[in-house]
């Protein structure tokens, strides 16, 4: 009997770990020579290279690498549905909650797809937890809670977390913008944030300080950019200029070529085609290292270079002429940079003005918070009290909270003489008596133990 319930043990083991070992080749796998496994997609092979795509952690973000074949020990090319189960595991619960929409796409399009496509899979019982786990958040959402930074909130609560959602996303917004050198308008956004109510303490001083780093970098800006402009449309148009002038150069030596040969054409017409045009064009054209006998090249041949050139000019000039008006522009922002910094400073103040106002509102919102959280514990406190006093104290704190008739004094019920006392409840004699049903329950057990081991 010992050795069978050992062997359901062990077997009951094995299948654990299978089932924890078996499922973790989920996408191609490379094994090279050091002893690194590289996880991702195959995307190419050839005799000397393998590109293999590899996803970060939460399979979000894919960055394809090569790998040299002679680095390369072993090969492993997952099937179709552990790449299938890849992409299912991308699914996961965040510590914020999800839309209506995204958990039944996820629950329908992800989970039950993989169910119905491949319904033999061993990782069915993984795929019915997570739906099960996904279904009940979704239930959650549907009865009108939220989910952010892994706590739940309900009832009044759910309108202050809604508005630090909108102010984070605003955040973000504000920052892309940053990152386009849109500081008026990452300001703007910032300041939309910054009126959400009610906010915490710790997000309205993160807003204060992106602000003020937008503001910095407006100036910065300001202060530098029709300098630094100006410096590089010097440098582009004297490399233009250089080009022009290399451009030009070859116009006159296409021109020049071409009144040569032209020069020669009517030597000839002027002295016939007899032997004399032969050695008069001969020694004319030497100099000019023409080397054609009595056929002469065609003079038009020259004119798509001297088209070619020209045009290339006319673009030089445009160039320089759009260069010019923009280091020209530059220079009128240069000009109105007073304005620009005195409109920086009345948004910083207009954003003050908002910020104490902001402050105030985050102080009276953690007061009555805090104001709530003490009563609830003063109610606990008074809760726990009375139940640790019992019943008794429980009756005597209602009769002194409460103005009540005074009851009539109990009397004990007699039987001739002796007095009977009241009738005593199981309870009060399994507190009385508690070593007698501990000395049963242990026989019991002591029975069934030696029955189960015959």
């Amino acid at each position: 009997m010992k050795t069978e319930r050992f062997r359901m043990l062990w077997a009951g083991f094995f299948f654990l770990v299978i089932s924890v070992v078996a499922p973790r080749l989920t996408a191609d796998t490379l094994t090279l020579k050091s002893g690194e496994t590289i996880e991702g997609e195959i995307r190419a092979e050839t005799n000397d290279v393998v590109q293999i795509s590899v996803p970060n952690a939460r399979r979000t973000i894919y960055s394809l690498k090569s790998i040299s074949r002679s680095d390369i020990k072993e090969i492993q090319h997952a099937t179709a549905e552990q790449k299938a189960y890849a992409e299912v595991e991308r699914y996961r619960l965040d510590a914020n909650s999800f839309s209506m929409a995204y958990y039944d796409k996820t629950i329908q399009g992800v989970f039950q797809k993989f169910l119905t496509d491949y319904p033999s899979s061993t990782r069915t019982s993984i795929i019915v937890k997570a739906i099960a786990q996904w279904t009940a958040e979704r239930d959650k959402v549907a009865g009108g809670t939220v989910k952010w930074g892994g706590r739940w909130y309900e009832g009044d609560a759910v309108k202050n977390v809604a508005g630090q959602i909108k102010a984070t996303q605003l955040l973000d917004d504000g920052d892309r913008r940053i990152g386009s050198s849109q500081y008026e308008q990452a300001i703007a956004k910032y300041r939309e944030a910054l009126a959400v109510r009610p906010l915490p303490a710790s997000l309205i001083e993160q807003i204060s300080g992106k602000v003020n780093t937008a503001a910095e970098r407006w100036k910065a800006a300001l202060a530098t950019g029709a300098t630094t402009v100006s410096a590089n449309v010097d440098v582009e148009n004297q490399n233009l200029q250089s080009m022009r002038v290399g451009c030009q150069k070859a116009i006159n030596n296409d021109v020049v070529e071409q009144n040569r040969i032209l020069s020669a054409k009517t030597e000839c017409v002027r002295y016939g085609s007899g032997g004399v045009c032969l050695i008069k064009h001969w020694f004319a054209q030497l100099p000019y290292r023409f080397d054609y006998g009595a056929v002469l090249p065609d003079p038009h041949s020259y004119d798509d270079d001297i088209r070619h050139n020209r045009d290339a000019i006319a673009k030089i000039d445009e160039q320089i002429a759009a260069n010019n008006a923009r280091k020209a522009g530059r220079q009128d922002d240069q000009a109105t940079a007073g304005t620009q910094l005195q409109k920086i400073n009345t948004t910083l103040q207009q954003f003050s003005s908002d910020l104490a106002q902001a402050r105030a509102d985050s102080q009276r919102m953690e007061a009555e918070d805090a104001g709530r959280k003490a009563e609830k514990a003063r109610r606990k406190a008074d809760d726990a009290m009375r139940l640790a006093a019992g019943p008794a104290a429980a009756q005597t704190q209602l009769a002194t909270s409460q103005v009540v008739p005074a009851p009539e004094p109990q009397t004990v019920a007699t039987v001739g003489e002796v007095p009977v006392p009241p009738a005593q409840s199981i309870w009060t004699w399994l507190r009385v008596n508690w070593v007698i049903p501990v000395v049963v329950g242990v026989g019991l057990l002591w029975v069934i133990l030696r029955c189960l081991d015959k």
